[in-house]
């Protein structure tokens, strides 16, 4: 069993498609890279479905989250609405 010392959560639409093998391309073995991929997911659904998961990341870990994009384009929401989610989520 490989113990790592760094985790790298990917999570995001689907814009973010390979991304994980990509980037564990370019680090060592101390790092495990894995990405939560949902197409046309929106902020708040990205914030629903990783806030458990976000418990368990150190001070070593690195989260890349990818959003927003579906929501500008919604004309429900507002774009000032996103932005304030995604600050409060981080």
């Amino acid at each position: 069993m490989n113990r790592y010392d760094h985790k790298v959560k990917i999570i995001g639409d689907s814009h973010l498609k390979g991304s994980a093998v990509r980037i564990s391309q370019y680090l060592n073995t101390k790092f495990e890279v894995c990405s939560f991929i949902k197409p046309s997911v929106c902020t708040n659904q990205i914030v629903h479905f990783q806030e458990m998961e976000f418990m368990s990341l150190g001070r070593k870990d690195a989260v890349v989250i990818n959003g927003g994009t579906n929501d500008i384009g919604n004309n429900s929401t507002k774009r000032n609405e996103t932005l304030v989610m995604m600050t409060q989520f981080i």
